[in-house]
């Protein structure tokens, strides 16, 4: 298979063509080669909109003069006025299959053209838009810069993704069903986020978690995605399929830049980033993204 990478397309030229003997000459007006695009399952050929990034197919056949024995020599194919493909033949038909891959919004024509001996030629073109290609994935909502605090810090220690606000010990309280993780600071746990189920969130007394009728069992485990795939989520994300038997009550020992994958009680997945445990050691900024 030949390869040809340029700037606004790429063209994969596939690892057959059907090459058949010459005819004879038997009228004095020569009526030239003729060419025609395959119009069979999965070939395009006409006019077509196609998204940035995406593959083509196109077949191609040529056959010689039907009144001259003018073999086949040349054949193009050309976008705008970018050669794609400029080879050789020697052949009275031509039979032949190309992918071509489309890089680069915008619009255009893409020609084929087949060439005789003696400089008789034919061609068939179409006109190509180039669309930007579709985002994929499942909308999601970003908060930046939230802060909590461990136990019963005046910024609040609980979060609820769905009011991307922090939540107070005593409002938290009066909002149990919304509240989808806590933060704290433990002797073995360290810098932990907790779901309001977690065993050891439960023995932090300032919490009162023992007085909760609702706790929402949210689960976490680390990302398989770094800080730097974090950042780079804008409006929709592709989230992978959550597992279970990784998934944990808390997520502990956080570091700065840790990324860790979370679902709620309502089965909305989500990513939390971990932006600064600040020196003081009981204080936790993290970016948060979750299904809309």
């Amino acid at each position: 298979m030949k390869f040809l990478k340029f700037f606004a397309f790429a063209l994969l030229i596939s690892s057959f063509a059907i090459f058949t003997g010459c005819s004879k000459d038997d009228e004095d007006v020569d009526l030239g080669p003729t060419i025609s695009l395959k119009t069979g399952e999965g070939y395009t050929s006409s006019d077509f909109e196609v998204f940035n990034d995406s593959t083509v197919l196109f077949g191609i056949v040529a056959n010689k003069s039907t009144t001259h024995n003018n073999l086949l020599s040349k054949l193009n194919i050309y976008y705008n006025e970018l050669t794609l493909l400029d080879s050789t033949l020697n052949t009275a038909n031509f039979s032949g299959d190309f992918e071509i891959k489309f890089i680069g919004i915008g619009t255009g024509k893409l020609r084929f053209k087949i060439t005789a001996e003696g400089g008789l030629t034919d061609e068939t073109s179409l006109n190509v838009t180039i669309l930007e290609s579709p985002v994929v994935g499942v909308e999601v909502d970003k908060n930046s810069g939230v802060e909590l605090g461990s136990f019963n810090d005046p910024v609040g220690s609980f979060y609820s993704t769905t009011e991307r606000k922090a939540y107070k010990v005593a409002e938290a309280m009066l909002e149990q069903g919304k509240i989808d993780f806590l933060f704290f600071k433990g002797v073995t746990n360290f810098n932990t986020i907790a779901a309001p189920d977690d065993e050891d969130a439960a023995t932090i007394s300032d919490f009162h978690l023992t007085e909760w009728t609702t706790k929402n069992p949210t689960r976490f485990y680390l990302a398989d995605i770094t800080a730097e795939d974090f950042d780079a989520i804008e409006d929709k994300c592709v989230f992978p399929e959550f597992d279970a038997e990784k998934a944990e009550t808390k997520a502990n020992e956080l570091k700065n830049n840790d990324v860790i994958f979370f679902k709620t009680v309502g089965d909305k997945l989500g990513y939390i980033k971990i932006v600064d445990l600040y020196h003081r050691g009981d204080r936790i900024k993290f970016d948060v993204i979750v299904m809309k």
